[in-house]
């Protein structure tokens, strides 16, 4: 076999690699089982965070949606009472005012005769106590 000269600018060339003997190859072979690869945290977060991504976006999504239902759903329920509590009102000033007004019409007397009033007062009440407890 013919030897050959390496010029030195080749000779220093270095592709990364080292060669060894079987006892050195095998000794490393332990040790590497021994030793578990390492692990960069941060890589498992940014690939758990890309997975989870989509998902917290459909979460948002949901919760905004759920939002804005709870916000139609409280405006009607308000509506509603307040359309009910007109009603309420209305009904109570019409048993109220009647008698409030005879009242004011009659005030240049002192006194006021209502004979046989418990039964009529006893409506009214029923009439006010059926809008106030339904």
């Amino acid at each position: 076999m013919t030897e050959h000269k390496i010029p030195d600018e080749y000779s220093k060339a270095d592709y990364g690699f080292s060669a060894i003997d079987e006892a050195t190859y095998k000794a490393q072979q332990k040790e590497n089982e021994e030793t578990p690869p390492s692990i960069d945290e941060n890589d498992i977060k940014r690939a758990m965070l890309e997975i989870l991504k989509p998902i917290e976006d459909k979460l948002d999504t949901l919760q905004a949606k759920k939002n804005a239902d709870d916000d139609d759903n409280v405006a009607i329920a308000i509506a509603k009472a307040n359309e009910g509590a007109g009603t309420k009102v209305q009904q109570l000033e019409e048993i109220i005012m009647p008698l409030l007004i005879n009242l004011k019409n009659t005030s240049d007397k002192e006194y006021i005769f209502w004979p046989d009033r418990e039964p009529a007062i006893d409506k009214e009440i029923q009439r006010v106590l059926a809008i106030t407890r339904g």
